[in-house]
């Protein structure tokens, strides 16, 4: 089917929108679509955004495509199925066909399969299988007998989560305080005044004034020189 816009945009050019192919046999579905714009350059559409990886199988028929059958398993998660076509779904001689899917990062397993037995090259017309997965292609074939299978990519494991608690901080807590108070102050008062007074003064008195007095004045009579008369002095 093509559905064709004239005059895009105002450009005066027409875009024609292609859609070869559509599988909804799978989830997400798929589909093969091409855009061409003005002088027929084929622009294919934008590739959505995968989470995992996209693998793309492509096969193309023999004489008897309806005898070919493939399927895709997850080895990581028990085998399950995560592409396929089967018997019959491919119905046209020397065609190609191709599934892309978007998988998770795993460990994959791809089975192709012949009813008959004879593969799909070389005796009854040149068939071919190839699967890609990311960007590299991982299987390629074609002769073989009743089935071929490849195995490819790794098992993507999550880090297995720590059960261990982080490490508990100390329950002791950080050294305490000293329990014995510092030096008291000294109980015993400085060292007292001495106790015994200074030693007195001397209680003995200076000596006394000397208790004898002075010799007396002579008692003898002084003469006058004139020697007229005589006269007598006393001292009190």
């Amino acid at each position: 089917e093509s559905y064709t816009i004239p005059d895009f945009g105002g450009s005066g050019e027409q875009l024609i929108i292609s859609v070869d192919e559509i599988d909804i046999s799978s989830s997400p579905g798929y589909a093969d679509v091409s855009i061409t714009y003005g002088d027929g350059s084929s622009t294919p559409a934008p590739t959505p955004f995968c989470k995992g990886k996209w693998m793309k199988v492509t096969v193309d028929t023999d004489n008897y495509p309806g005898e070919t059958s493939w399927e895709v398993l997850d080895k990581c998660d028990n085998n399950a199925v995560v592409m396929s076509v089967g018997d019959g779904q491919y119905t046209k001689a020397g065609e190609r066909y191709e599934k892309n899917e978007c998988v998770p990062d795993s460990r994959y397993e791809f089975i192709i399969y012949d009813k008959y037995g004879d593969g799909v090259c070389c005796s009854w017309g040149s068939g071919s299988y190839s699967v890609e997965y990311g960007s590299e292609v991982v299987v390629y074939g074609g002769e073989f007998g009743g089935s071929d299978k490849t195995t490819f990519g790794s098992c993507v494991n999550s880090p297995t989560p720590n059960t261990a608690q982080p490490t508990i901080t100390p329950s002791a807590k950080p050294t305490s305080e000293p329990t014995v108070a510092p030096t008291n102050s000294p109980t015993n008062a400085p060292t007292m005044a001495p106790t015994n007074s200074p030693t007195k003064s001397p209680t003995p008195f200076p000596t006394d004034s000397p208790t004898t007095m002075p010799s007396s004045q002579p008692t003898s009579d002084i003469g006058d020189d004139s020697g007229g008369g005589t006269f007598k002095e006393y001292t009190t």
